[in-house]
């Protein structure tokens, strides 16, 4: 930790970049780095404390150019011994904007450990973590209880419930937790943010110091889809700024005096292909190998990958952190061709929020008469036909199915391994 962290603030540093601010993990109420960090067991809160002092210390070490490798210090001592301050803020983060029982639950664990930090950072997206009061009385008690500046470091609204024809399962919610009173609008998106901004701004003894909003600017490119188009701040089609940007605007104000735009009640209108709602595209067989966008993205706690076979070939599909770091190999085996999908599910790996690489190496399959099995996680398989469009799941099946055509070609189409990879996020 301490290693990439300093590794990572110095190279900004050198870039005329250093941050203001800079949170150690994200969302880190269960921990982090399982199972080292987990907050279980009776050294869980000793040991999490560790890796983020370790952080906080190599921070502050590439700040001020002090981590001298020339001295007797080693990384691992200085990591918990380091005394280094700098001018940059270190801001803990929780998804628990309005949970003040676990919060408080949390920081004080933390702050027994004597962990310095400047900023508390909460995650509020209301359909997940309660109502706008729940934030404001937790902002409130925990600015008073640990005398810290508080950011809503992650947030969202959505302006619409209209599926965009991107072929990317979006990431839901659920209406009936929405704040009474913000319509799923772009109108109610603004009035939605602009309240937020006076309640961060009302907050105990002036602790509100702000908030981020995730993902703004998420939108679809072909050939890339979105899961997160219900809750951009930007027309998802035609890309143009949405109304509900204003909240950002220096000018105080409570209230919007904003027009809901042009779009048909405040829901920007996406295209829609008629032959097949949810895949553009989808019934023109592929003449190459297909990695695809794995859905929903971004996901908790499952999601689905499919990548397609133009003959058969020997499969090897895994798993990996940022650092390169195999999490878990999902298939290893000659696999006929056609379309094929795996669940991968994070909760197994107690992995925590960020993002993740999958990636798949293709390799030439000289008899090309192996059947297709996975000894990997898979949970919920299935087929899904090329050719017809019909789908047949079995969920009591314990290996990766195949799909397609059911006579292998001979060879392979390359002579040498070819590898994809794409990028997932998970969020918890």
């Amino acid at each position: 930790v301490y290693a990439y962290t300093y590794r990572v603030i110095s190279l900004l540093k050198a870039e005329d970049a250093l941050p203001d601010m800079v949170q150690i993990g994200n969302e880190i109420s269960p921990g982090m780095l399982f199972p080292d960090g987990a907050v279980n067991g009776s050294t869980g809160w000793q040991k999490l404390a560790q890796l983020i002092n370790a952080g906080i210390n190599a921070v502050h070490a590439a700040a001020n150019n002090t981590n001298t490798a020339a001295s007797a210090i080693s990384i691992s001592t200085r990591s918990e011994n380091s005394n280094d301050t700098s001018s940059v803020k270190i801001m803990l983060h929780l998804d628990s904007g309005g949970d003040n029982a676990k919060s408080r639950w949390w920081f004080d664990n933390i702050m027994a450990q004597n962990v310095p930090f400047d900023i508390i950072g909460l995650s509020y997206y209301p359909w997940w973590h309660g109502t706008l009061v729940d934030l404001k009385n937790n902002m409130n008690d925990l600015a008073v209880r640990y005398n810290k500046d508080i950011l809503v470091v992650e947030t969202a609204y959505p302006m619409t419930n209209k599926y965009l024809n991107d072929g990317i399962d979006n990431v839901g919610f659920d209406e009936q937790k929405l704040i009474p009173g913000y319509p799923v609008s772009v109108k109610g998106q603004t009035d939605f943010l602009f309240t937020l901004k006076n309640l961060v701004k009302e907050t105990a003894n002036k602790k509100g110091i702000g908030f981020f909003y995730w993902e703004p600017a998420w939108i679809w490119q072909k050939p890339f889809g979105t899961a997160w188009e219900y809750f951009t701040l930007f027309d998802p089609v035609s890309g143009e700024l949405l109304p509900s940007i204003e909240p950002f605007n220096d000018a105080d104000s409570t209230g919007t005096g904003i027009d809901e735009g042009t779009a048909e009640n405040g829901n920007p209108q996406f295209p829609q292909d008629p032959n097949n709602p949810k895949y553009p595209g989808a019934n023109e067989i592929p003449t190459d190998v297909m990695l695809y966008q794995n859905y929903p993205n971004p996901f908790n706690p499952t999601t689905i990958i499919q990548y397609y076979l133009p003959e058969s070939a020997l499969v090897t599909l895994k798993i990996y952190d940022l650092l390169g770091r195999e999490v878990v190999q999902l298939v290893n085996d000659t696999q006929f061709a056609g379309l094929h999908q795996t669940e991968f599910n994070a909760i197994r790996h107690q992995l925590t929020s960020g993002v993740y690489i999958y990636s798949i190496t293709i390799s030439p399959n000289s008899d090309g008469v192996s059947a297709s099995h996975s000894e990997g996680m898979n949970p919920n398989s299935g087929s899904i036909n090329y050719k017809s469009g019909a789908i047949n799941y079995n969920s009591d099946a314990s290996s990766l199915s195949h799909s397609g055509a059911m006579n292998p070609a001979p060879h392979y189409r390359t002579s040498t391994p070819r590898t994809i990879s794409k990028a997932m996020i998970l969020v918890k």
